[in-house]
């Protein structure tokens, strides 16, 4: 949906990432950033110290149908400790409480066709991402991981890194190349014009955190985010 598609009631909507350390904590931080005003709630689980799918339902039983599941491995800007089986494995268990989305990175789902297949039984959707930590490769290259990616979901994230205010445009175009839904910025101080302004060329939400607590760089604090929309809808 676009804003010319309902005028005057189309608004951007917003996806806070939240992580603790412990569950209690975790159930704490998604019920402030749905009482805040979030529509989705990325909970990243790589950042708990243990894992217990008992206490992930607790944590989040009451709000899985707006929650995304995700295990960043090192290599893509998470904290994920243990090896790639676990990593895996975690990311499955956490699936079989179905939440709305998981988020596997394009690697894993490459060389996991099966668990591919698992995750989707499980949930709504299975969002394949890609991230690039150092900069925004060329037009062609962000093109060519998309298709890749859209081998195996139609839903798909590309996130790379503004060392330039041209990235945030150089990302933004991919949205016309696009053959499903897109969820594409970059992350980076430069590239916040990229998060702001992805929802209006198509992707289906916005990444803010909550206050100080980022987990990417350069990511808009929610209430911040927020605002902003608000005063947009004003111009």
């Amino acid at each position: 949906m676009t804003s010319s598609s309902k005028p005057g009631r189309w608004r951007p909507k917003v996806c806070t990432s939240v992580y603790a350390s412990d569950s209690t904590t975790l159930a704490k931080r998604l019920n402030d950033a749905v009482e805040a005003g979030s529509d989705f709630v990325e909970i990243r689980l790589d950042y708990l110290k243990e894992f217990n799918v008992n206490d992930l339902e607790n944590a989040c039983s009451r709000f899985l149908s707006r929650c995304i599941f995700t295990c960043r491995p090192l290599q893509e800007g998470g904290v994920f400790q243990g090896g790639e089986k676990e990593r895996l494995a975690t990311l499955s268990e956490a699936a079989s409480l179905s939440p709305r989305f998981v988020d596997l990175e394009l690697a894993a789902a490459a060389n996991n066709s099966k668990l591919v297949k698992e995750l989707k039984s499980r949930v709504t959707e299975v969002i394949v991402s890609w991230h690039n930590s150092q900069d925004t490769p060329a037009p062609s290259i962000l093109t060519k991981t998309m298709r890749s990616a859209e081998k195996h979901s139609d839903t798909v994230k590309i996130v790379t890194t503004a060392n330039s205010l041209e990235d945030n445009f150089i990302i933004l175009s991919s949205y016309e190349k696009s053959r499903g839904s897109l969820i594409a910025f970059c992350m980076g101080e430069k590239g916040v014009v990229s998060r702001v302004l992805c929802p209006f060329y198509g992707s289906p939400f916005a990444y803010a955190s909550l206050q100080a607590m980022k987990t990417a760089p350069g990511q808009v604090a929610l209430n911040d985010l927020k605002a902003l929309y608000r005063g947009m809808k004003k111009i």
